[in-house]
């Protein structure tokens, strides 16, 4: 569950990437395909270790006792999110080059 929530991170940091390096345009297209393709990448990594174990893998975290968030992450999530982290790197990849304009 480590892995798949450091994908989620690193996704993530891949979309706010381009917030803190918009002056620089080669840098932030490159680090916005970089970033999201790793984070995609560590994705399918943790669905394929999540696809050995039978059980599923969970995460919760509790804020001052008065909220609680949980992730799990079975066969069948795990199924649906191989489509999601084959996909994005694809497009990604794939509008490297519709992103030239830097208007």
């Amino acid at each position: 569950m480590d892995t798949y929530l450091l994908a989620l991170a690193v996704v993530l940091a891949g979309g706010f990437f381009p917030l803190l390096t918009y002056r620089w345009f080669t840098l932030m297209k490159i680090g916005y395909v970089i970033l999201t393709v790793a984070g995609c990448v560590l994705g399918l990594y943790a669905i394929a270790i999540s696809f050995q174990r039978p059980d599923s893998a969970s995460f919760s975290l509790q804020w001052l006792n008065l909220f609680s968030i949980s992730f799990s992450l079975d066969a069948i999530s795990a199924f649906f999110l191989v489509p999601i982290f084959t996909i994005c790197p694809l497009a990604v990849v794939y509008s490297f080059h519709y992103m030239d304009k830097a208007d």
